[in-house]
């Protein structure tokens, strides 16, 4: 859910669902790494920024 919020540019909603993933036993890693796909992988440098 996290990312799909990312996704949509919604960061506070996705970073809500990140820290349920991370008390549900998600790595932090795996959550830096979905972050920086979803960011990297945004084509509009305005909202990459």
């Amino acid at each position: 859910m996290g990312a799909i919020c990312y996704d949509k540019y919604n960061y506070e909603e996705g970073d809500y669902w990140f820290e349920q993933a991370i008390q549900r036993g998600a790595e932090t890693e795996d959550i830096d790494a979905d972050k920086k796909r979803v960011i990297n992988s945004t084509k509009d440098e305005n909202k990459r920024h």
